[in-house]
């Protein structure tokens, strides 16, 4: 008999609890700004399509809120920059929806991205998709922060999106569970891992049926036991 111990660990996202405001990922990356043209401030050209979906905040010397004017091909060290299209929610409203534009080759919107904003006082944060394409990337630009106090807490993390494989999607919460599986035969990784993750989702199924739980960032680590037979 052969025992295979699996540890799993996956965030679990309660966005109807948690505020975005207190949990979210700080970008600080000051090669987005719109004065950076192609590669001025960086050595190669930069891209958001291994960007994870997540609420996110721009937060450096390069600016702090994604720019409201149309921004040309180039800047932003891309080729293809994002802009907002029209403007960023007041404090009295809160959320809202916004468009990001990307910019092309002679066409300043070429292609739309819906994403979600809310306003948080001195400053913004926005919930973010990866882009479907490179070289695109969400565009800061120079407008002044407000001078009143920062009303900052709870950040995730403060890390550069210049790591393809970008940052968590929050601090809404994460575990850690280890499952113990009992096989009369030996089983590939792949069966192995698919057993534990029906396992514990039918654990969670039956204990937080409302939990919500990102089972596409689980990661599934496996040791085998060999066991003497009886």
């Amino acid at each position: 008999m052969r025992s295979l111990l699996l540890i799993l660990g996956f965030l679990i996202l309660d966005s109807a609890h948690t505020d975005p405001c207190e949990g979210h990922t700080v970008l600080n990356d000051t090669w987005r700004n719109t004065s950076c043209r192609w590669t001025e401030c960086v050595s190669d050209l930069k891209c958001d399509n291994g960007l994870r979906t997540g609420w996110y905040r721009f937060k450096s010397s390069g600016g702090w809120k994604i720019s409201e004017i149309p921004v040309a091909e180039g800047h932003c060290s891309t080729a293809s920059p994002g802009w907002l299209q029209g403007s960023h929610p007041t404090l009295e409203q809160g959320e809202g929806s916004g468009t990001v534009c990307f910019s092309g080759i002679g066409n300043p919107c070429s292609w739309k991205q819906e994403i979600k904003i809310k306003n948080c006082g001195s400053y913004f944060v926005y919930e973010l998709k990866p882009t479907p394409y490179c070289n695109a990337v969400y565009c800061t630009g120079t407008a002044t922060p407000p001078t009143h106090g920062d009303q900052s807490t709870g950040e995730s993390s403060e890390q550069s999106s210049s790591v393809p494989a970008g940052s968590p999607t929050s601090d809404s919460g994460s575990q850690t569970i280890n499952v113990e599986i009992s096989s009369m035969t030996e089983l590939d990784d792949d069966t192995a891992k698919k057993v534990a993750l029906r396992k514990v989702q039918q654990m969670f199924q039956d204990q937080s049926p409302k939990q919500p739980i990102d089972w596409d960032q689980a990661e599934v680590q496996r040791w085998d036991v060999d066991e003497p037979d009886p």
